[in-house]
């Protein structure tokens, strides 16, 4: 009879981690006012959406230029219009059209507006705003894109399936 006791076995780094979402799953959340930017992280939570909080911009483009993705992007920027602008810019262009991008202005930076209605994942909401329709903002933007990238998948599939199915027809070669 074996008396001596095994100390219990360790699982894995790697089995644990098969729950938590994968960096392409995350929201970016770019404010340099950590109340501001912890609001927004626990609104976008209670959508489900899991988050990363940046205070800085050039923290976020460090992230994106090392290859992370992300869902969303919910930015809010201080300090002049024109570094602001060239900020929002650079952002843009590291993410591409296809992210959606929830631009949160004080009343000074209105003519970043224009910058954001380019495209249709792309929204802003000028302060002051409640919380309420901050998150009814973000989950409208965040249902549009997930319905036309779901959309998009489909029609590819079906593409797929059209193409695959019309080589049933056609004769074996010998």
């Amino acid at each position: 009879m074996n008396t001596t006791h095994e100390p219990p076995k360790r699982r894995h780094a790697g089995t644990a981690t098969a729950t938590k979402p994968k960096p392409a799953e995350f929201v970016a959340v770019l404010d340099p006012v950590p109340f501001k930017r912890a609001r927004t992280r626990r609104l976008l939570a209670g959508l489900g959406l899991p988050t990363l909080g940046f205070d800085r911009s050039a923290e976020l483009s460090a992230k994106l230029a090392a290859g992370h993705r992300f869902t969303m992007l919910v930015l809010a920027f201080e300090g002049s219009i024109a570094r602001v602008r060239v900020e929002l810019e650079h952002l843009v262009e590291c993410v591409g059209p296809e992210v959606p991008i929830m631009l949160l202005i004080d009343i000074e930076q209105v003519d970043l507006a224009a910058d954001v209605m380019g495209s249709d994942y792309y929204d802003f909401l000028m302060a002051p705003f409640s919380e309420e329709e901050l998150l009814t903002r973000l989950g409208l933007l965040y249902l549009n894109w997930s319905r036309q990238v779901n959309f998009d998948l489909a029609r590819r599939m079906q593409g797929f399936i059209e193409s695959r199915h019309g080589d049933e027809n056609r004769p074996m070669p010998l």
